[in-house]
């Protein structure tokens, strides 16, 4: 499976959890593989579950860089796509901010709009800007 579509079920799946967060990341894992009819490779997994364990350390970074903006009111697509880059850029051992960056901006296009896709470079060219500042 590529890392481009492995992103995508990562992706799918913090936002099918973000419906059901009182099942585990397992079964979360489990029943999205068995819906869709995948078996997900471990970077797939990996990210889903590294997200969902430190989603209120990632959803304070959003906050902080999602000036005027609630979580409350971003959107659930939104809010997924930002979650997974975020997770990546903070905690993974992957370090190519511009290809995290880009790949998010292209699940917002796919999965929302192009409105969407501005929010989410937004946020995360602001979190770019400082890293650079640093």
């Amino acid at each position: 499976m590529s890392r481009h579509k492995a992103r995508e079920h990562a992706f799918c799946l913090i936002f099918t959890h973000d419906f059901n967060t009182d099942l585990t990341a397992s079964d979360t894992i489990e029943s999205y593989q068995e819906a869709e009819g995948v078996t997900l490779d471990s970077f797939a997994c990996d990210t889903f579950c590294g997200t969902v364990d430190y989603i209120i350390q990632i959803d304070d970074t959003i906050s902080r860089y999602a000036k005027s903006w609630k979580l409350a009111r971003i959107s659930k697509v939104s809010l997924a796509v930002l979650r997974l880059a975020f997770y990546e850029l903070l905690y993974s051992e992957l370090k190519e901010k511009n290809i995290i960056i880009n790949e998010a901006i292209e699940l917002a296009k796919k999965y929302e709009d192009e409105k969407a896709a501005s929010f989410v470079n937004g946020v995360l060219g602001a979190y770019a800007k400082d890293c650079a500042n640093e």
